[in-house]
């Protein structure tokens, strides 16, 4: 991950040459002189976000899509001009949260819940952009994005009949650190039971994802686009499961306001 983050800042550093070359170089010519922002190219965006986990078996060659799960992101961009009004670099930080209501019923313990994750995504993409008619461009925009992973837990109320009687118990499981946690006085063997119902893997708080996306722009104001991001980097972690690989798919649809 360090040197992704290097990569950012060298390229962060080299496009804020460039773009302020490229002001320069406009504010000189002919004498005409442009009051530049530093707010120019700052983008607001929010949107609704589809995740998947895609599990593969090194093993078996067998690929299966776990359930989906749905939230939104909200970000904060910057273009950087490369070539003047066509092709641009965009970085930036987005907040995604995403959702999945789980109710499951297995050795005679019924869970019901939810399972939350919260990231913050850098994107380093190459924006193309070009005009169709006055006040509308479209654009596409491609490249990776660094992904931190700040939460990922399920949360359940559990009940179970034991000689006749209702037995509930609250628990939450940390898919970064493996911890399953439950309400104080619950029996030992219902403790047992219920951790097996979660995986023995833990996941990687850090991923890489490169993504494609389409979009337009109105007015150079309003921007609407969609995209898809692919995983690249195995979210298990550890020694317990070294022939499957699980990499974290993310479709989304999102509008904003660029300055």
């Amino acid at each position: 991950m360090k040197r992704f983050f290097s990569v950012i800042v060298a390229l962060v550093m080299l496009a804020g040459a460039t773009s302020a070359s490229a002001q320069g170089h406009r504010h000189g010519h002919g004498g005409h002189h442009d009051v530049y922002s530093v707010a120019d190219g700052l983008g607001i965006s929010f949107g609704y976000v589809h995740s998947a986990y895609r599990l593969s078996d090194w093993a078996t060659d067998e690929v299966e899509t776990m359930d989906g799960l749905d939230g939104f992101n909200i970000g904060l961009t910057k273009d950087f001009p490369l070539i003047d009004q066509m092709l641009y670099l965009q970085t930036g930080l987005a907040y995604t949260y995403q959702n999945d209501s789980r109710n499951m019923s297995e050795s005679g313990v019924r869970l019901v819940g939810d399972w939350d994750e919260h990231f913050l995504n850098i994107p380093i993409k190459v924006k193309y952009e070009v005009p169709v008619m006055d006040g509308l461009n479209v654009f596409v925009m491609g490249g990776p994005s660094l992904v931190a992973g700040l939460s990922s837990s399920m949360k359940y109320r559990a009940r179970v009949d034991v000689l006749g009687e209702s037995v509930n118990a609250a628990i939450s499981y940390n898919f970064f650190n493996g911890k399953v946690r439950t309400n104080d006085g619950m029996p030992d063997f219902l403790q047992k039971v219920i951790e097996q119902q979660f995986p023995e893997a833990r996941y990687r708080r850090s991923d890489v994802q490169l993504g494609l996306s389409a979009g337009v722009k109105l007015f150079e104001l309003l921007e609407a686009q969609i995209g898809y991001d692919w995983g690249l980097v195995n979210k298990f972690r550890g020694e317990t499961i070294d022939d499957l690989k699980m990499r974290r798919q993310q479709f989304y649809i999102s509008v904003g306001v660029r300055f």
